[in-house]
């Protein structure tokens, strides 16, 4: 399981030998963080924190018909959700926590997903996208909001 977990994040984040992904990388600012959050070790969240975030949004040249958003923490935790509806549903999430311990396919709500522009193309330089998640960093109770500024990455 833990090499499988690993694969999949690997794999929907980075280009495969078939056809390239196409995603934008930028960095999130947490608005909002729950108590729980500031417990993470090696990665506590708060207000104001900043982490680096890559999205591949889904149905764009490379891409699945599913979108995903990763975060990574201070460089130690790695957060990885794979949505399933819009705006609000249940993300799978998959990474590993701060202390290492491999995480697949947990059950993450998340809600207020706002990105704009709402459709994007291969040829969308920028994105925006704000939302709510809950359990952020697989931690029970640590509920974020954040909004986040994306460039599209080049070959």
């Amino acid at each position: 399981m833990i090499r499988s977990a690993a694969t999949f994040v690997a794999v929907s984040l980075i280009a495969t030998s078939a056809e390239a992904v196409t995603v934008w990388q930028g960095e999130a600012v947490i608005d909002t963080a729950t108590a729980a959050c500031n417990t993470i070790p090696s990665a506590p969240i708060r207000t104001d924190t900043v982490v680096k975030t890559v999205l591949k949004p889904k149905n764009v040249p490379g891409n699945s018909n599913l979108t995903s958003i990763s975060f990574i923490a201070n460089g130690v935790a790695m957060f990885a959700l794979v949505l399933d509806a819009g705006a609000s549903g249940t993300a799978a999430g998959f990474g590993h926590t701060s202390s290492g311990v491999i995480q697949a396919n947990k059950v993450i709500p998340y809600s207020q997903f706002v990105q704009s522009p709402p459709a994007v193309t291969a040829s969308t330089p920028d994105i925006t996208l704000s939302g709510r998640i809950s359990d952020f960093l697989f931690v029970t109770n640590c509920d974020v909001t954040f909004r986040a500024a994306y460039t599209q990455r080049t070959n």
